[in-house]
């Protein structure tokens, strides 16, 4: 069934006053990544520094080359332990992110030699203490 015309919202066109659509996009996506991560809750300071530390511990990391390019599925592992879910569902997604990466019904032991490391440099403070350690001072 048709929609009246008048029954839907007057949209405003794209002009100097209005937010760029490829900003609402970025926001859009940012404010996914929020929900996914369990981290919508967060102020929006807190959630850039975050970002920023996820980019400096994380990408940086998987970007040895420096390319500009990651390895999605390893990304995927490596986030899967702080998004939302029972651990049991986090562990499984980690686990089919890093089969999706071989290929395989098996992980090979450098994928998982890599996403071992991985995980540990980002449980690490900057001070070089893992977060159960800051955590027991």
């Amino acid at each position: 069934q048709a929609v009246p015309a008048a029954a839907l919202p007057e949209f405003s066109r794209h002009d100097k006053e209005t937010t760029p659509p490829a900003d609402l996009r970025v926001a859009l996506m940012l404010r996914r990544f929020q929900n996914v991560t369990r981290l919508h809750r967060v102020p929006v300071n807190v959630f850039s520094t975050i970002i920023m530390a996820l980019n400096e511990k994380l990408l940086n990391l998987m970007d040895a080359s420096k390319t500009g390019n990651v390895d999605l599925a390893l990304f995927i592992a490596t986030i899967a332990p702080f998004c939302q879910g029972s651990e049991q569902e986090r562990k499984e997604l980690a686990f089919q992110a890093l089969m999706w990466r071989s290929g395989k019904v098996t992980i090979s032991a450098h994928d998982m030699e890599e996403y071992l490391l991985l995980l540990k440099a980002i449980s690490k403070d900057p001070l070089g203490e893992s977060l159960e350690e800051a955590e027991s001072k």
